[in-house]
């Protein structure tokens, strides 16, 4: 900004005449009088400092400081220009309108990434997917004659196996292990230090179940690359149930924590955990509250941002014979819950009787015959890891 000289008479640089000093207006380092002043300096129509006219620029019948002028744009796409920065919108070293940008590009949805439209990502070479990254159509795996989609009578799951890798391991290497295996896809997880998550798609217990030899297959070569889930101290199994299997979601899924919380020495033991993990947290204050504790960190988490319920009780594992067993509790706690009314559970957790309702529940999944991995599994405790 011009500087108001305190001299007594100045002499005026463009006239040569000389003037009060209060007068006088320093510009660019001279003294001007202001008729001088204003006949050699421009007000910028863009942001209102005053430089010397021979130094402005024309733009579309604006005057602009060289400043200003520096900041025009002219969209690749459209032609129309600007100098507005907030307008811009740049790929490279093109600049964009906010609609041409809009019209040519679009974020892809599994890593963030820009693309052209009808585009494809480059992520898609990536076996190892970003931890926000989901299938743009999931596949919902079942045996023939069940039905296609979840419904109160089938319950369809997905499974979360969290793996630590070996450093010499490269892990897109690893993850190519499963790139045939149709049923599942790899993502990353912040929570292991070194390793990936493996995730299925929604299929049946059934499909599961026939499916056997290929998991089989599969968790046997991650192993035999030194792959480990149980042996770490970050590994989770987290089971996804479908919402359409728990049609009182507020009502089952409170009976669920209520045998979770009651039934808590127990529940540790089968999940293989010597104690309660932070991943997956029980709040011992209150048992009846249903949001009560732990955000989407709750052992059983309603806060997925998906159609599911997350049982996160499980310490990790590379065993079939125990990821089917996780499963089929899971799903015998579901549909344990369906069957008694919230009394059954209440009446228990306030006399803390968890030996009495853990029997009750054991005795009635004994006598399901879906649920025998289960029950074995529960008869050998941490052998099977």
């Amino acid at each position: 900004m011009p500087n108001v000289d305190t001299v007594s008479t100045v002499t005026c640089y463009g006239c040569n005449n000389d003037f009060p000093a209060h007068e006088i207006i320093r510009a660019g380092g001279r003294s001007y009088c202001s008729d001088c002043y204003f006949e050699r300096f421009t007000e910028c129509s863009h942001c209102g400092e005053r430089v010397a006219s021979d130094d402005c620029h024309e733009y579309e019948g604006e005057t602009l400081c060289p400043s200003c002028y520096s900041e025009v744009w002219v969209c690749v796409h459209c032609g129309v220009s600007s100098c507005e920065p907030s307008d811009r919108w740049s790929y490279g070293s093109q600049n964009y309108c906010h609609d041409c940008y809009h019209e040519v590009f679009e974020t892809c949805r599994d890593c963030g990434a820009t693309v052209r439209v009808g585009h494809t990502c480059s992520c898609i070479n990536n076996i190892i997917k970003q931890y926000a990254y989901q299938p743009r159509q999931l596949l919902f795996r079942r045996l023939p004659h069940e039905y296609r989609m979840p419904t109160l009578q089938t319950c369809y799951f997905g499974i979360e196996i969290e793996m630590e890798v070996p450093e010499s391991q490269n892990r897109n290497e690893l993850a190519k292990l499963t790139k045939d295996f149709k049923d599942v896809y790899c993502k990353e997880d912040g929570s292991i230090q070194y390793g990936l998550e493996i995730v299925t798609h929604p299929m049946t217990l059934g499909y599961f179940k026939s499916r056997a030899e290929h998991w089989k297959e599969l968790l046997g070569q991650l192993k035999s690359k030194g792959c480990r889930s149980h042996q770490t101290k970050t590994c989770g199994l987290h089971v996804h149930l479908s919402r359409a299997y728990i049609p009182f979601i507020d009502d089952d899924v409170l009976k669920m924590r209520l045998l979770f919380w009651t039934c808590r020495s127990m529940v540790h033991s089968i999940s293989r955990r010597e104690r309660e993990s932070s991943y997956a947290q029980y709040d011992e204050n209150k048992p009846h509250a249903f949001d009560s504790c732990g955000g989407r960190y709750r052992a059983i988490n309603t806060d997925t941002g998906k159609n599911t319920v997350e049982i996160r009780i499980f310490r990790g594992s590379l065993n079939y014979q125990t990821i089917r067993g996780s499963v089929e509790m899971c799903l015998a706690v579901a549909q344990y819950c369906r069957e008694f009314p919230r009394s059954h559970f209440e009446r228990h957790a306030r006399h803390r009787n968890s030996n009495l309702l853990w029997q009750h529940f054991m005795t009635w999944a004994e006598q399901k015959k879906t649920f025998q991995h289960f029950v074995k599994l529960e008869r050998r405790k941490n052998r099977c890891v």
